[in-house]
């Protein structure tokens, strides 16, 4: 009798799981357990039920401690009942490494998942749809790791699997999205685009154009193309698109919505438009806030990410506020040395270097660089991403020796984990180029900015923008060797890039329009260099108005340009301008105000170039966005008895996909 009471109390705990209520099923699954216990011996398969019950509710729930815990509990009684080598011991394998998993502990979750997958492949054969599901996981771990080649080969073995057994499903969709996610992390960025856009198909076919899965990879596929450096009409269609479904069918505060609109903010930023990118993310934030409060690690996320764009905003001080309270909730969340936190530290690090605080910015990057080499070993691509942040603090302090090893061990690694023809190689080569810069070292200076130049060409799927970027630098170097053919020629190319890609009016196009006009200046062509001065400062007006510092400095610049050209009233007029905004700006007694005064009153007329000399080496590679990414539709993969973790999810699509069925055999 007591029996059957633990057995109607388990099948209501399942009632109140089944409706989300998460605390009565706990209680529940704790009742009945107790009845078992009692009337069974505490190591009977039985009992073994509840207890895995009960660590799967904590999981959900958050509680990853008590999960392990129960889990723990689980398979020993699995396995000194069944045997090691039994398919409900490999669940317990499996649901402890998705803790393990989540706890930021990726050894472990590696190791469980492989005698996860060994279990049942000795059980259940080579391609049983419960290997998919494991190979699966394993992908995802190995991703978190950074071992993107195994977890690549992961997710196809498990592609394969699936697209055998269930032909066109949803889960061949979702391993077809896990895979995207790190095809683009390896920079494969059109193999990426195609896993995405056949993944919506699928998911178009079998649950209808306007569902809710459609939307989120409309915007995974935006995603992908922002990381490809565009930024253009194609990519706002993808995010407006998704919004528009996911705001009729969820509400315009659900926190999905929220994702697309960080999207949607990284966009902007990418167009030059920080205004509207932080009143988007601000947006995002008060959603998900209104959801999960400020301590979320969702939330945790967009603040994140609103301090990255306040950074590139030059609003630092709140940069590092938002960066902080970032981290904190992590730490909270997570755990001191989740990798997330390390995220952080490394965030706030390059927000220290641009304030200048050096020894701060050193600290974080030494606790970042401590993480990553614990949880992810001495050669991942983000302890590369740590020295490289390193060396470019050691550059600021001028201890060269650091700043050239740190650099050197950072190339090192990314040659060997992505080879020589790669983005992150090509960036540390242009920083390295610097370095020698700075040590009169021309030659091996021009040669490294030239390689990293040609990577960039060469580059499958290469990053348009990127390579407007590096041949901006080269043009500097190539400037300040008076080698002024070669930096025309170069600057131009650059030119033709930025205007395709972020379109004639942006402020990046303007930049280029200065420094092309500084190289004409230098060849004496003092009437074209005028002519771009004037291309860049109408670009500026209608961006920010006639009232800003850049405005200013082209006025000072062109006025120069006048003067020497012996057009003694435009440049009075020009050169007074300028006065004029740095006044109302700073104040009349600003070192800017007080340095364009002088050069009004001078009767000498100094290079236009050297006035306000914006054709100079470039800072440091910026961190990039971080791009929101849905990379596990329906949350990660955990068996129970050979059951995937979320079969009610599942069962609810593969209801769908019969009613949809249904009613075209009616039609």
């Amino acid at each position: 009798y007591r029996l059957l009471v633990a057995d109607i109390t388990t099948r209501v705990a399942e009632i109140h799981k089944n409706l989300g209520e998460r605390d009565r099923a706990i209680a529940r699954h704790e009742e009945a357990l107790r009845i078992r216990k009692a009337v069974l011996d505490p190591d009977h398969v039985d009992v073994a039920i509840n207890v895995n019950a009960l660590a799967i509710l904590y999981e959900k729930r958050g509680d990853l401690n008590n999960a392990l815990s129960r889990f723990a509990e689980a398979l020993q009684i699995r396995r000194s009942k069944l045997g090691p080598c039994h398919v409900d011991v490999a669940s317990i394998y499996n649901n402890m490494a998705v803790v393990y998993e989540s706890l930021g502990q990726l050894a472990e979750a590696t190791i469980k998942y492989e005698q996860a997958v060994s279990v049942f492949r000795t059980k259940l054969g080579k391609g049983h749809i419960a290997v998919g599901t494991i190979l699966n996981n394993l992908g995802n771990v190995y991703k978190s790791q950074g071992l993107f080649v195994k977890s690549a080969e992961r997710y196809q073995e498990a592609l394969a699997i699936r697209r055998k057994v269930l032909g066109k499903s949803l889960l061949v969709a979702d391993t077809l999205n896990n895979l995207a996610g790190v095809l683009l992390l390896r920079g494969e960025f059109d193999a990426s685009l195609q896993c995405c856009e056949e993944s919506m198909l699928i998911r178009q076919e079998l649950l209808g154009a306007e569902h809710i899965e459609v939307a989120t990879m409309l915007n995974n596929i935006a995603g992908v193309r922002l990381k490809k450096g565009e930024c253009d009409s194609t990519v706002e269609d993808l995010c407006m698109r998704a919004h528009a479904i996911k705001s009729e069918q969820l509400g315009s505060d659900d926190v999905q919505v929220a994702e697309i609109l960080v999207n949607l903010a990284s966009l902007r930023q990418m167009q030059g438009r920080t205004r509207e990118a932080l009143e988007l993310t601000q947006e995002a934030l008060l959603i998900q806030e209104a959801k999960w409060g400020r301590s979320h690690v969702s939330t945790a996320h967009t603040l994140h990410q609103k301090a990255l764009f306040h950074k590139r905003q030059g609003d630092l001080d709140e940069a590092v506020q938002l960066c902080k309270e970032a981290m904190k909730a992590r730490k909270q969340l997570l755990g001191e040395d989740h990798l997330d936190v390390a995220h952080s530290l490394q965030a706030l690090s390059e927000i220290r270097l641009e304030q200048g605080a050096h020894e701060k910015a050193l600290e974080h990057v030494a606790q970042a660089m401590s993480i990553r080499r614990t949880k992810l070993g001495p050669e991942h691509v983000d302890v590369a991403t740590c020295l490289h942040q390193a060396g470019k603090i050691y550059l600021a302090l001028d201890r060269q020796d650091d700043t050239l090893q740190s650099f050197s061990e950072a190339l090192s690694i990314r040659r060997k984990k992505f080879g020589n023809d790669h983005a992150d190689v090509a960036a540390v080569l242009k920083d390295l180029a610097l370095v020698h810069w700075n040590r009169d070292m021309f030659e091996e200076a021009l040669r490294e900015m030239e390689e990293a130049v040609d990577i960039y060409k060469r580059t499958k799927n290469k990053n348009q923008l990127e390579v407007a970027n590096t041949l901006n630098s080269l043009a500097a170097l190539c400037w300040n060797q008076s080698e002024y053919d070669r930096a025309e020629e170069v600057t131009l190319e650059s030119l033709e890039l930025r205007k395709q890609i972020l379109g004639p009016h942006h402020a990046d196009v303007a930049e280029t329009l200065i420094n092309l006009a500084n190289v004409l200046e230098s060849k004496g062509s003092a009437a074209q260099a005028l002519l771009r001065c004037k291309e860049a400062l109408d670009i500026f007006v209608g961006l920010s108005g006639a009232d800003t510092v850049q405005v200013a400095q082209l006025h000072a610049q062109m006025g120069v340009l006048h003067r020497a050209m012996l057009h003694d009233d435009l440049a009075q007029s020009h050169l007074s301008r300028s006065v004029e905004i740095f006044e109302k700006i700073f104040g009349a007694d600003h070192p800017e105000t007080l340095d364009a005064r002088e050069i009004l009153s001078t009767s000498t007329t100094p290079a236009a170039s050297t006035v306000f000399d914006t054709l100079t080496l470039p800072a440091l590679e910026r961190s990039s966005l971080d791009i929101g990414w849905a990379g596990h539709i329906g949350g990660e993969e955990s068996l129970v008895k050979g059951q995937v973790k979320t079969e009610r999810e599942t069962e609810e699509r593969e209801t769908e996909e019969r009613e949809t069925e249904e009613r075209e055999t009616e039609e």
